[in-house]
């Protein structure tokens, strides 16, 4: 049931955006004592402060340590999504006929790193919250190196590598981004997780675990308030988007859950669950945000390229709402 609630109040949220777009677009604005912090930005490190609050003591330390081990998973977090990029493009370019452009969407999707908000659903699905959290620091460590490298190379073989593509604004202010909003966040919420009292741990978790969700809730809307209204008075413009975008998550999910279920053959079944899902949340979540300031920065003219990224940000909510949510057990804070 609680499930179901989950997916209901997305679903709700997408719906508010379209129809009630008004005040999201007039929060999304709105300026905190600064042209460089807004509420998106507040939103989304409150996500992930409350989170961190969410992870168990000494966990993270622990999960750090098994350093084979997590080394394989957090790499297999970025080559399945570029893997499963590979076959969408053969399938839907090389096959079907797909825009080249729609193409490059879907290999700018697969070269981000873990979105942000996966660490917000592993609180909701019964994830292992610390592994989430210590994908998502690895994933966006790694970011400005390997994403530049798996962008230009899926460019290059599309045909589409212009010189915008080579001036991609990835380490022109996207760190900072990431250090100040991502990293600081999460990181203060693990540290504070790690020295409450067993009591007060019990007090504050739940607590924290909805807001997580709320802020998870209000930020889909304050995101889909700024392009679905355009996009449901010409639904069209979305078709080869929303099949690229589609194709691209189903292969992600099937890889991923192949990945998780390998990974996790030795584990007892609680920890085997909330490891799967973590890592079936790194897997198929990208970060979209980071996705469309890269395609508006350096493909300005490429909409078909920001249409699909705007489609897969719908459909991966969705689809793990929808289909993790289903299988997943009551949440353990891990």
């Amino acid at each position: 049931m609680q499930k179901l609630r989950t997916l209901l109040l997305l679903l709700l949220a997408y719906a508010a955006a379209t129809f009630v777009p008004g005040p999201g677009l007039w929060l999304r604005e709105l300026n905190l004592g600064s042209n460089s912090v807004q509420p998106p930005q507040v939103l989304l490190a409150t996500l992930l402060l409350s989170a961190g609050l969410c992870s168990s003591k000494g966990a993270l330390r622990t999960t750090l340590k098994t350093r084979v081990r997590f080394l394989a998973m957090a790499i297999s977090a970025w080559i399945i999504p570029l893997i499963a990029a590979v076959l969408t493009v053969a399938i839907l370019w090389g096959g079907l006929g797909c825009p080249p452009r729609v193409a490059l969407g879907v290999v700018i999707i697969a070269a981000m790193p873990v979105a942000n908000s996966s660490v917000g659903w592993a609180t909701s699905l019964g994830g292992s919250v610390t592994l989430s959290i210590a994908l998502l620091v690895v994933g966006t460590a790694l970011s400005p190196l390997l994403t530049p490298i798996a962008i230009n190379a899926g460019a290059y073989s599309l045909n589409t590598a212009e010189q915008a593509l080579h001036e991609t604004p990835w380490s022109e202010g996207m760190g900072q981004f990431f250090f100040m909003w991502v990293l600081v966040p999460v990181l203060l919420g693990v540290l504070i997780a790690g020295r409450l009292h067993d009591s007060a741990t019990e007090r504050l978790v739940p607590v924290a675990r909805r807001l997580s969700f709320f802020m998870l809730i209000l930020l889909n809307y304050l995101n889909g308030a700024a392009c679905l209204p355009a996009l449901a008075e010409q639904p069209q413009l979305l078709t080869w988007p929303l099949l690229g975008a589609g194709c691209l998550l189903l292969t992600s999910l099937a890889l991923g859950q192949g990945l998780a279920s390998r990974s996790t053959e030795d584990q007892a079944a609680n920890s085997d669950n909330a490891t799967q899902v973590s890592l079936v949340l790194a897997v198929v979540m990208r970060n979209t945000g980071a996705a469309l300031v890269f395609a508006g920065a350096a493909l300005p003219d490429y909409a078909a390229v920001s249409l699909t990224i705007i489609a897969y940000t719908m459909l991966q909510h969705v689809g793990v709402g929808f289909l993790l949510g289903r299988n997943s057990s009551e949440p353990h804070h891990r």
